[in-house]
């Protein structure tokens, strides 16, 4: 009995959610796969997947399938390997490339960031270190040197304008025997600001004296620290008592005095709408005198603008004083200048001081 030969239109057996194979999509193919089309090709118990029957016994189904994949005879053209293995090579080197340029172009570890970014700073913070090294051991060697100095030729080694000061010391210690200061301690070195400068500094000292000493010390941009002697021993460029004493002459000197408001006018000085009345004190001298400026004046202004900042305690300058001839007053002198708003010559002084 001859078998009867399936057709395509027959329809299919039923077929279970399980053995229904998978759609297949064609990416690079413009058609759509039919739905299910392996649910046209009968699947077998043993293996899945796999068809019973040769493909010639599916006329319908093999042009369908060849219809979708294309004709035997374009499947089998040769591959062009040629064109394959230069678009590889192609590839390989721009991948080298891309990576190349990108591991130069990461951004570094943020610890190297890191500790590069702080390198340059610490060095530069090393360099500060080392110059403010430098600059104590410059002035603690004048300090040393000042103190250790028993004689006038080494003190004046130490010290501010020796041109002038040289000759001072030598005045103050007729014997030339300079008295020795015994350092306990390293000095305290604290910085002075006057008049926008910046290159003094204040140095405290413990010798073996009961009270504390202070030193003012010059640390010029160049060469070696200086201190200020002048200041140390407060030196008068003209003999305080003296100056009071005698008759007036006419003559006039640099003072180092202690300046407060005073209300005393007589003789000369008594218009008190001309004169403003300042008391004048020398350190270490009973004898005062009574300093007359211009009223209103840029000399009254400027003390007055002294005290207030002082609270109105007394404040140490150097005044340019003159007893004219004849004055009748007996303590009375002219404040011709402020030569100085402190006891330090910032800059040269008169002529004589």
């Amino acid at each position: 009995m001859a078998r009867k030969k399936k057709t395509p239109e027959s329809s299919p057996a039923p077929m279970s959610e399980q053995d229904e194979a998978p759609s297949i999509i064609r990416l690079d193919h413009p058609l759509p796969l039919p739905k299910k089309i392996s649910a046209l090709i009968p699947k077998s118990p043993a293996l899945p997947g796999t068809m019973d029957k040769p493909a010639e016994e599916f006329p319908a189904v093999a042009k369908e399938i060849e219809h979708i994949w294309g004709r035997s005879n374009d499947r089998e053209k040769p591959m062009p390997w040629g064109k394959i293995a230069f678009f590889g090579l192609l590839g390989t080197i721009l991948l080298i490339a891309t990576i190349t340029f990108t591991s130069r172009n990461r951004p570094q570890n943020p610890a190297a960031i890191s500790e590069k970014s702080t390198s340059a700073p610490r060095s530069d913070e090393n360099l500060m270190d080392q110059d403010a090294v430098a600059m104590v051991e410059r002035i603690e060697a004048a300090i040393r040197g000042y103190c250790a100095a028993t004689t006038v030729e080494e003190r004046a080694k130490y010290v501010r304008r020796p041109e002038k000061v040289k000759a001072y010391i030598q005045a103050h210690y007729p014997d030339g025997k300079v008295p020795l200061i015994r350092l306990l301690e390293n000095p305290k070195l604290d910085t002075l600001t006057m008049e926008n400068r910046a290159d003094f500094w204040y140095a405290t000292l413990r010798t073996d004296e009961p009270q504390l000493k202070n030193l003012i010390v010059e640390l010029p941009p160049r060469g070696p620290a200086r201190v200020d002697w002048e200041v140390d021993v407060i030196h008068q460029p003209y003999p305080w008592e003296q100056f009071v004493k005698e008759p007036p002459n006419g003559a006039a000197h640099d003072f180092r005095v202690h300046v407060t408001s005073a209300k005393l006018y007589s003789h000369e000085f008594s218009d008190e709408k001309r004169w403003k009345a300042y008391s004048l004190l020398a350190k270490g001298s009973e004898e005062y005198l009574y300093g007359y400026c211009e009223t209103d004046g840029p000399i009254d202004r400027k003390l007055t603008k002294l005290l207030r900042d002082n609270g109105s305690n007394p404040v140490p300058v150097i005044l340019h004083l003159k007893r004219p001839a004849g004055t009748l007053s007996p303590r009375g002198a002219v404040i011709e200048s402020i030569t100085s708003e402190n006891w330090i010559y910032i800059d040269s002084p008169h002529p004589g001081s």
